[in-house]
């Protein structure tokens, strides 16, 4: 059901995919869409992000206006693995502040 709620959202917020070869290892793990300025997805990755998340595939980010959620698809987290996945989040979410 998510491919299909994301085509229908990247169709109504005119998103396209882009090119991210830029950086083979997260390349070879993840897809990047955006709907304005694709060229300036490199400035918006920062590189340390981006090697963090080759070492790490199968994290979600979705960014809208001031909005970043951060999740694992499908996954659900067991109360004894919280912290370590609060941790991970935060992680992802400092690369953005720095």
């Amino acid at each position: 059901m998510r491919k299909l709620t994301q085509k229908v959202a990247n169709w109504q917020l005119g998103c396209k995919e882009v090119d991210a070869r830029f950086h083979p290892g997260f390349y070879q793990h993840y897809r990047v869409f955006c709907n304005d300025q694709a060229e300036n997805i490199k400035n918006l990755l920062p590189r340390s992000l981006l090697d963090m998340l080759s070492q790490h595939p199968g994290w979600n980010i979705e960014a809208m206006d001031r909005w970043l959620l951060i999740y694992r698809q499908g996954k659900t987290v067991e109360a004894n693995a919280f912290d370590p996945f609060f941790n991970a989040v935060m992680d992802i979410y400092n690369h953005f502040n720095k």
